[in-house]
Formats: structure tokens, sequence, C-alpha cells
């Protein structure tokens, strides 16, 4: 008789198979209580056979529940015992326990990932995929948009115990999460195909009838490095005989370590073989047989979201900024958004190579006119400017220079350089403090 009724589990044997992290999340909201709640009756409920728990406290990342680590073979057989269901295992990535090592940083997100079309009420996902949690992937494989890992009006990141499928306002700020889309990220070749890749990879250890791999893999998978070594030179590039024999120096070194889900993906694009092909007959997949990257399939476009009318507005504002003279200091970027109700971090999300720039020609221009006085000096112009602006008067750079000038006793040229970037500042920005 099963303890926990757990909903129905999502696509299973596919790249949008649903995470175990959602499953949990989605039988609390049928028990109507909290994912700590979930947790503790599994760690009271423990019996023995599959060791102790981690206490509720220590679930923070979604590795922790995603992952191939024993504590999540020891979870996923607490909630086998408890629900009856034997399609829990397949909502994690144990399949890939004798092959990838673990822990493994470089194949789970720090942080909570979701995709914002797939939080929405109407025509969104009503579960948390598996594939989001992976830190290679970037976009959602279903829309084709970029993940969030953070509130990009607050910059908070979304808790474990709050990344629920049907949460879709931040904790933090209150803002609709379903609403905020970010530019798609500018990938290699490689890193596209590798987000590929790592959807099939999900796809296979999801699939209940699919074969695992070898007992012996790390075994296998030496003996197969080991062959590469064979092949001709002239078939890989510098690069990749530099990788190529490294990885074979460490393997020598370090038998009975297992190599990390970037190593498995760089053989297979050497080799040009499918990832999960590379994984059941890693021998058979390694030899002197090379093909680019083009020729193993062109993956697709990514859609292009809108963005929102203020994020544009922002960014014609700054863009006009760095065109000014070099005479002008610009003011830091927290400071710049100070009355806007927004946080630098989601400009930086929204475009960061502008804000890069951004803060490269403003070390430059500081570093042309003292640091010490300048900041001084346009902290004192700001105020002197806005008051002025505030009672409807006229902004007079020899004048209110020379107010700066006996206050902070800094020379001419220095003065009135701040009373000219205080002024193009506040015209630049006044329609964003509105």
């Amino acid at each position: 008789m099963s303890v926990l009724v757990l909903p129905e589990i999502h696509g299973l044997g596919t790249p949008q198979a649903e995470s175990l992290l959602s499953v949990l999340h989605r039988t609390a909201d049928i028990h109507q209580v909290h994912l700590r709640d979930v947790l503790a009756l599994m760690n009271s409920l423990e019996t023995g056979g599959t060791g102790r728990l981690r206490p509720v406290s220590c679930y923070k990342s979604p590795a922790q529940f995603v992952g191939h680590s024993s504590s999540i073979e020891r979870l996923t057989n607490s909630i086998v015992k408890l629900s009856g269901s034997e399609e829990i295992p397949y909502t994690t990535m144990l399949r890939l326990s004798d092959v990838v090592a673990s822990p493994s940083g470089c194949l789970y997100s720090e942080y909570y990932n979701w995709c914002p079309m797939c939080l929405h009420p109407e025509n969104g996902v009503p579960y948390g995929m598996l594939i989001h949690q992976l830190s290679g992937v970037h976009h959602c494989p279903l829309h084709l948009v970029r993940l969030n890992d953070a509130c990009l009006s607050c910059g908070r990141n979304v808790s474990i115990s709050k990344g629920s499928p049907t949460f879709r306002a931040c904790w933090s700020c209150a803002s609709n999460l379903n609403e905020q889309y970010r530019e798609p990220l500018k990938m290699s070749e490689f890193e596209r195909w590798a987000e590929i890749q790592l959807g099939k990879l999900v796809a296979y250890s999801s699939d209940q009838d699919a074969p695992s791999p070898d007992r012996n893999w790390n075994e296998l998978f030496s003996g197969a490095v080991n062959r590469l070594k064979d092949s001709d030179p002239k078939l890989y590039g510098k690069k990749e005989r530099r990788w190529v024999g490294t990885r074979i120096w460490v393997k020598r070194k370090n038998f009975d370590v297992k190599p990390s889900i970037r190593t498995i993906l760089r053989i297979a694009a050497i080799q040009a073989v499918e990832t999960v092909d590379l994984i059941l007959a890693p021998i058979d997949n390694c030899s002197s047989r090379l093909l680019s990257l083009s020729e193993v399939g062109v993956p697709p476009k990514i859609k292009r979201p809108p963005q929102p009318t203020i994020w544009l507005k922002l960014k014609q504002d700054v863009e006009a900024l760095l065109k000014t003279d070099d005479s002008i200091v610009l003011p830091s970027k927290a400071r710049l958004f100070d009355n806007t109700g927004l946080s630098s971090f989601g400009f930086w999300q929204h475009y960061p190579e502008l804000s890069m720039d951004y803060q490269r020609v403003r070390t430059h221009r500081q570093k042309m006119l003292g640091e010490k006085q300048l900041r001084s000096a346009l902290i004192l112009a700001r105020r002197l400017v806005s008051r002025r602006i505030k009672r409807g008067q006229v902004v007079q750079v020899r004048r209110d220079g020379a107010v700066l000038m006996r206050a902070l006793k800094v020379s001419k040229s220095v003065a009135e350089k701040s009373i000219h970037s205080a002024l193009a500042i506040e015209c630049a920005f006044s329609k964003a403090k509105e």
C-alpha cells in the first residue's frame, strides 16, 4: 500500500522529460503542503535498505534533485517505497552514474532555471523539465527561448523551494516571471551542437526501455581514448591533438577517475558521433573517422523574443551617453538606475555587450580626469544640477562650476566637466525617471 500519492509524470523518453524536482513540487501542490513537508515525510518514514537521507535544510541546488549521486539514488529509492511508482528514477540522470564523474559541477546548473514561455498560464507547460537544470543548456528545447536563472527586475535567484511549475511571480519583488525575456545567447557551433546532444542524453536517461551502460564503462572508455592515439594526426586540428593528448595523459595517471560530461561531448564531437552512441559503445565509436560539425546536422535557429519597451528605451539612452564627448564622465551603473525602478543586473542580462562597453568607457574617462577629485565633483554637480532643474532655474556652466571650485578646491576644467556630465545625465534619463 502506497503512503505517498504522486501525480502523473510527463515526457519520459523525450528531451522534455519531467524532473524529480517538478514531481515533488506538484505532489506538494496536490496535498496542499510545502516542499519541505514532503521531504520531511520521506525522512520520517525512511526505514532500512536505502540509508539515511539528507536533512531538509541541505537541499539548495537543482543537482541535489536531478543528479546522479548516491544521495539521489537513496532519495529516489525512498520515494519508490512510499509511492510504489517505478518511474521516479527516470526523472533524474541516475542512468549516468557509471559514466559521468560525481559530483559533476559542469553538468548541472548552480541555480534553478526556467523558461518564461513554459510558465505562461494559458499555453505553457504544467511541469518543470529536467533539461532546464543542465548547465550546458541555455535555451528551452520546446519554445527555443533563452532560460532565466534570476529575476530580471531585482536580480534575485529563485530558490529551490519556490521553483514550482505553478509559481509565476518572483518571491522577492513580485514581478511576473513569464514576461521576462532575454536576448538569445551567442553560442559557438560546438555549444549549439552540445545543447542538442544534452537533450538526447535526457531522452536516453528518462527512457525506461533504453539499455543501460556497461558496468565497466570506465575501463572501456580508457581503451577508447587510447585508441585515439593510433589515429592519423593529420586528421585532427592543432587544438584537438593537444586536447586528446592531455586526456590520454590524465587517464594514465588516474585510471579510476570517470570523465566529465565536457570530455564525453568533446570526444563525441571529434569523432562526429552521437553522445548516446558513444556512451553505449565507446570503443566502437572511437576511431580515425572524423567529420566536421556542419556535416553532423545544423541546429535550429533560436527565436528572438520581443524586448520590453522600457529596456529598449534605456538601451537608446545608454548608447547616447557613450556617443558623448570624452570629457563627460559616466556614472556607475548602480547610480545610473537609481530612480528608474530597475536594476543594473537586469540591464546586464538584456545587453551584456553594451554593459561591458559602458563599463570600459567609464573607466577610461575616469582615468583621464582623475578619479578622486572627479568622484566628489560629479556627486556635488549632480545634486546642484538636479536642484536647479527642479526649481526651474537655468544651469550655467561657469557660475555653477565656480561653486564647485570654491566648495571642493578643484580646478576649473574638472568643475566645468562635472557640470557638463551632470547636465547630460539629467537630460538623457529625465523620461526614464518619470
